[in-house]
Order: C-alpha cells, then structure tokens, then sequence
C-alpha cells in the first residue's frame, strides 16, 4: 500500500513489516534511497535496503511505531518522525524488545504518492 501522505507512510511500513511482506517494504523507498542500518552500515538503492531489511524480517518480529512529527514544504518533501518498538523472538527462543526513534525524509511523487529519500531508524 503506497503512502499517499506522509502521515501515511508510518502505517504503511508498519503493516508491510508486520506482514513480513519485503518488495512492499522495498517499494516505499525511491531507487537512490538512503537506509541508516548503524552510522556504519549505510544501504543505499533497493537492492542494499532489500537486503538490509531481509536481515531485519529474517525472525518475523513485530512493529508498533508512532508518529511523533510531520515536516513538510509546500515544494513536496517532508520529514517524519517517530518512536518505535520491535518485539520477537532470538533463534535461541527467547525474546528480544527493541525500541528507538526514527527519522524519514519523504519526497512526493509524480503520481501523487510519497515514497522515502533517506531513513534513519535509529536518530536519537
């Protein structure tokens, strides 16, 4: 499901993720994307994001993430904030909660959508 409002796009990565659905996910982002993993591990394209959320999705975690700021210019571009929480289980079995905040840079499409130019889950 495309996001077609930035305050949209939370909900639509969540429901993607959650659905453990990876080209969903994937089609959120623009083909020059950015995705901030860790300071030091930069994905940039589709295909280093497919494989950096591939990574992510590997033990069907769950995402609750809220919405905490809307940015956006009247020229097409937003920033997004939010604050987050992914639960689920190590391989070992047991349980892993991760929480953080996030920032996103949108970008409005010609269509009318909005899809991600730069993703930092884990902006402090």
């Amino acid at each position: 499901m495309p996001a077609r409002t930035p305050e949209e796009m939370h909900a639509a990565f969540a429901e993607a993720f959650n659905s453990g659905d990876l080209e969903a996910l994937v089609a959120l982002y623009e083909p020059d994307a950015v995705f901030v993993g860790a300071p030091d591990q930069i994905a940039k394209g589709t295909a280093a994001i497919r494989a950096a959320l591939r990574e992510m999705l590997a033990s069907s975690p769950a995402l609750d993430i809220e919405t905490t700021g809307i940015y956006s210019s009247d020229d097409g571009i937003a920033l997004t904030h939010g604050r987050w929480t992914i639960s689920g289980l190590e391989p070992d079995g047991g349980t892993v909660k991760m929480t953080g905040k996030s920032s996103e840079v949108l970008r409005r499409q010609p269509d009318g959508s909005w899809l991600v130019v730069i993703d930092n889950p884990g902006s402090e």
